[in-house]
């Protein structure tokens, strides 16, 4: 049996994957990437404007604080998904 671009058998490339069939999907995905960069680099950038300051305690509260609500909202989010 011979690869056929676009068959269900073997390494069919991308074009079977959901995501790169349905545009809508694909839009989605990558504006979830990018809030995600968005977001960690200006988590980095106060961050570094904080330690240039000479701010350090603020710094570090502010990073602890940050992680610790994130990891809060992911656990509550978990617990309600499971319910």
């Amino acid at each position: 049996m011979s690869y056929q671009p676009g068959s269900d058998t073997g390494n069919s490339g991308s074009r079977n994957c959901v995501i790169c069939r349905n545009s809508a999907v694909w839009a989605e995905v990558l504006q979830k990437v990018r809030s995600g960069f968005i977001t960690f680099s200006t988590f980095a950038l106060e961050s570094s404007s904080l330690m240039k300051q000479g701010k350090a305690v603020a710094e570090a509260v502010y990073m602890a604080l940050s992680v610790g609500i994130c990891l809060a909202a992911v656990m509550l989010g978990q617990k309600l998904i499971v319910r």
